[in-house]
């Protein structure tokens, strides 16, 4: 129960930077975007140094782990939505009308779509998440991790990819909740793990990840026991 619990919490803090990301993202779309763009890379890469979890950031691994990790990724897509809609219900609150009419637009634009258009979206939404996640894990330069994860943004936000934990973000802040939305959301969860694994699965036939340790949460690490020291100081013998 308590790694759940801890799975939930690190999911929870996930969903709040998306939704802090979302709302400068948001605001800085219609002047600023690039900034926008750069500012909700900050926000991954807080969630990647900081080790939260992140659905579209951990789903890939499904295939490096065992079967009960399908527990933690169904309460992870729980927790980044707890997080994602406390943000989105603050922003309302707060009274930012504007991001809100931005948030309509862009859901009206992601609603022109069909099902299969935001499945392929999502997919390839998951291809750049992998990449942004696996190449923060494996590559050991600090600055080179901040370039692949920021330019993994620029790409997912530039090319109109969907990701379904932002778009709950968006959906949630402007309040639009029907049957064509939560198809939309199915799909973009589903398409999201679609491209992160086949992204990890290939590269595991292609054998690049031979020398890489899997994520994992439950291979426990053996603790070898302590030697005993023995007392220097000895008690004197009683020879009586």
């Amino acid at each position: 129960m308590k790694q759940y619990i801890d799975v939930l919490t690190k999911a929870v803090l996930a969903g709040i930077l998306i939704g802090i990301s979302g709302i400068i993202y948001l605001s800085a779309y219609e002047g600023f975007r690039i900034l926008g763009i750069i500012m909700f890379g900050f926000g991954l890469l807080v969630i990647l140094a900081q080790g939260y979890n992140l659905y579209t950031g951990k789903v890939g691994y499904l295939i490096d782990n065992k079967p009960r990790y399908c527990w933690d990724i169904l309460i992870m897509i729980g927790g980044n939505v707890i997080g994602t809609t406390l943000v989105a219900l603050t922003a309302r609150l707060a009274g930012l009308t504007n991001i809100i009419d931005v948030a309509n637009t862009l859901i009206d634009h992601k609603l022109s779509y069909s099902w299969y258009q935001i499945l392929g979206l999502s997919i390839l939404c998951g291809f750049t998440m992998y990449i942004a996640a696996e190449g923060y894990r494996r590559i050991g330069n600090d600055i080179a991790r901040v370039v692949i994860v920021i330019f993994a943004v620029t790409i997912f936000l530039l090319g109109r990819f969907q990701h379904s934990i932002a778009d709950i973000f968006y959906f949630t802040l402007a309040m639009r909740f029907n049957g064509q939305i939560i198809l939309f959301i199915v799909l973009m969860l589903i398409g999201n793990a679609l491209g992160a694994i086949i992204l990890n699965a290939l590269e595991k036939v292609a054998k690049l990840k031979d020398n890489v340790c899997p994520i994992s949460y439950y291979d426990e690490v053996k603790k070898e026991p302590k030697p005993k020291i023995k007392n220097q100081y000895q008690e004197p013998h009683n020879f009586d």
